[in-house]
């Protein structure tokens, strides 16, 4: 039976990670005594202020490996292998690629090579120390989170996952974590977790260096003295590797027991330790999240050491409820952590055959039926990524989430201007797109897609309780024109029991330009002046794009970015991800984008469900192109085939292809050609020129899903532009 608060829990879980991940990163491989040598004794607080966070390999795995549970009825560890191929690029981004040094690298190459998991990772193919190195529980907090206070189930499905690349002590740490998050739901005492977690594995080193720090806490050690003996008896000298999964297991299980269930204390015992901190950081901020939840710091929570503290807000906000990834799919590249509290919940529900409640099941139901993203503030201090800045200068603004903003459900955001004068601005935005210049660095290779498009119809919920005379405008920022654009007006004209207002509006055909930002303005209309300025307040709620993109891209002035940091270079096509871990497949020209090299590229939200797709392009050698339409990844898709000789409509599901129709067609070189996709539902018709087919996927495999081009190893295309617009 599903617990009490299993949503909120989840939220807190999944925002203990991040937090988690961001203390850490800064320090990460740093040994006990450079952390006291440059920062000191006490880590309470982030080191380095991020703003937008970039990818991290501890956040990229569970959001994106959870979605086996979505794809697959049953999954075993043959599904997540395939899902591992689905939603990883080849060799760049998501993991650390460090070629046979690396765990995920070589079972990768396993996976390409035919050989299925549980075998791409087993300690016979790849060796004990590779089998053994911490990714086997870095990447697998979502089981826990999808099977609250099912520790079994949790650690099952964590070992499925795991066996992809890890083995051994790899698979312990993948069952123990997951245990300990999911009785976490259930438990309120961190021993208790840690205690029963450690019944769900085999004895073996993973269970003894727990042991060991438990002992060491019963026995009265200081976490100082614990971790003199972690070093003697359990370090890296003993369990070699770039990262061994046993030392830090010992960092973890030390920091939990020491920090008595207080969520900053334990970030800090894990942090001053050293070693991979950002995952250790990681796992135990997951642990704590769902135990301790998130503080109310009004004196009820944490007010004794009978009720250890939560989550602080100072570690909250800084985040802006904004999680970043670099998996294929550009879109999903983007979300808060809101969205992603919800798919792993959403999936919960599911494993236990128990119906999610309103609102959450509506949310879901929202994107995922009817592609509708919908920012809703239930979650404390979730802002789903909305900032605030003014439009002039000295402008004091915030925002913040607060019960008493909700139009519906439980929160919302309040809106506060200090001094706003008449024919000022302030915006109230999301970022729908990230571009290098956004990000602190890169390490971890993200590129995106927009998640809102010209043709999405935007609207949300208003109140101005202040009672000034406020011009409400959405509006959109065009990366490419560097221009503001308004789509909607409304009168914001409130007194102190101002009613809500609805503002709705569509965002209007571009050509050649894309969503950077999307948001609220709110301008001053007031004809009196006054030295001060106005104290506004206005509340915002529900603000919800359903897509509906009608736009054209010529691929000529699509722009390149450059996210090149140090040593690494990596430059993406804006806009779109592509699958190779090189760059050498794409070139930009003055008229248009060549493709070869058996390159793919992706653009386009997941969750399009119906549309018209149209490509301009030319085959310039070799005879294999593949137009790809409803794509849910690297090898969930659908797509038109263009040969030498035929045109076909595929079904691609993992590494097999099922035509769905077919016909002859004749490919003549340096020509141009415009292939039309018409996607309504299950049914699909194509054209290229005046051949035509029609098909349909009787079992709706893929009811919705992105665009993208492919090639194969032989072939090269010139592309030209393309248009799309929703049926």
């Amino acid at each position: 039976m599903i617990p009490d608060n299993y949503v909120e829990k989840t939220y807190a879980g999944w925002l203990g990670k991040v937090i988690g991940i961001r203390m850490g990163a800064p320090i990460e491989n740093w040994s006990r005594e450079k952390i006291q040598t440059m920062i000191g004794d006490r880590i309470q607080d982030y080191l380095v202020d991020y703003h937008d966070f970039a990818a991290d390999d501890d956040s990229n795995g569970p959001i994106y490996f959870i979605r086996a549970l979505k794809n697959y009825k049953e999954a075993a560890s043959r599904e997540f292998g395939y899902t591992f191929l689905n939603y990883v690029p080849r060799e760049h981004g998501f993991f650390w690629w460090g070629e046979e040094l690396s765990t995920e690298h070589t079972a990768y190459k396993n996976l390409l090579a035919g050989i299925e998991a549980p075998e791409s990772g087993s300690a016979e193919r790849n060796g004990k120390e590779l089998a053994e190195q911490i990714g086997g529980q870095i990447f697998i907090d979502g089981f826990g989170f999808a099977a609250p206070g099912n520790p079994i189930l949790a650690a099952s499905l964590a070992e499925s996952c795991a066996r992809v690349t890890h083995d051994l002590n790899g698979i312990a740490g993948a069952r123990y974590v997951a245990a300990c998050i999911s009785l976490a739901y259930i438990r309120t005492s961190i021993r208790d977790v840690m205690k029963e977690a450690l019944e769900l594995i085999d004895e073996c080193d993973y269970t003894r260096v727990v042991l060991s720090m438990l002992k060491c806490y019963d026995e009265g050690l200081t976490w100082e003295e614990a971790f003199s003996l972690l070093r003697k008896e359990y370090w890296s000298d003993k369990y070699p590797g770039v990262c061994h999964i046993i030392p830090n297991a010992g960092i973890m299980a030390l920091s939990m027991v020491y920090g008595e269930g207080d969520y900053v204390r334990t970030q800090e015992l894990v942090n001053l330790c050293g070693f991979d901190t950002d995952c250790n950081a990681g796992n135990v901020g997951a642990i704590l999240g769902v135990l301790s939840g998130i503080a109310l710091e009004n004196g009820i929570k944490g007010a004794s050491k009978e009720i250890p503290s939560g989550i602080p807000s100072r570690l909250i906000k800084p985040i802006k409820d904004v999680m970043l990834a670099s998996g294929i799919t550009g879109s999903l590249n983007i979300a808060t952590i809101s969205e992603q509290a919800l798919l792993f919940s959403g999936i919960g529900y599911e494993l236990a055959g128990e119906e999610m409640p309103e609102p959450y099941r509506g949310y879901i139901e929202e994107l995922e039926k009817y592609g509708t993203r919908h920012a809703h503030f239930t979650f404390p201090h979730a802002l789903h990524g909305f900032r605030v800045r003014g439009g002039y200068k000295n402008a004091e603004v915030a925002i913040t989430n607060v019960e008493e903003a909700a139009y519906r459900g439980m929160g919302g955001l309040k809106v506060t201007i200090n001094n706003l004068h008449s024919g000022n601005g302030v915006f109230v935005y999301q970022k729908t797109y990230y571009t290098p210049e956004d990000l602190h660095d890169a390490r971890y290779q993200p590129s995106f897609s927009p998640i809102a498009y010209p043709g999405d119809e935007v609207s949300c919920y208003l109140r101005n309780v202040t009672g000034q005379k406020i011009k409400a405008y959405l509006y959109y920022y065009n990366l490419y024109s560097k221009e503001k654009v308004r789509f909607a007006q409304s009168n914001l004209y409130g007194d102190y029991h101002g009613e809500w207002l609805f503002i709705q509006g569509k965002i209007p055909y571009q050509s050649n330009g894309l969503v950077k930002e999307l948001g609220i303005e709110l301008v001053s209309d007031e004809t009196e002046h006054s030295y001060f300025g106005e104290q506004v307040c206005v509340f915002m709620d529900e603000f919800m794009v359903k897509a509906v993109p009608h736009y054209r891209m010529d691929f000529s002035q699509i722009p390149l970015e450059d996210y090149s940091l140090h040593l690494t270079e990596q430059v993406e096509l804006s806009g779109f991800t592509h699958y190779n871990g090189n760059f050498h497949g794409l070139y930009h020209t003055k008229d248009g984008i060549i493709l070869s090299e058996g390159e793919k590229i992706f653009t386009g939200d997941y969750y399009w469900k119906n549309y018209r797709y149209q490509v301009k392009f030319v085959f310039l050698n070799g005879g294999q192109a593949d137009i790809i339409f409803r794509s849910q990844g690297s090898i969930r898709s659908y797509y038109l085939r263009i040969t030498r000789d035929r045109l076909a409509v595929i079904c691609q599901l993992e590494t097999k292809e099922y035509p769905l129709a077919e016909t002859e067609h004749s490919l003549e070189y340096g020509k141009e050609y415009t292939a039309v996709i018409e996607v309504e539902n299950n049914n699909f018709s194509v054209a290229v020129g005046e051949l035509q087919l029609q098909a349909a996927d009787m079992d709706n495999l893929y009811p919705y899903g992105s665009i993208g081009i492919q090639v194969d190893s032989e072939s090269t295309i010139l592309l030209i532009h393309y248009d799309l617009k929703a049926l």
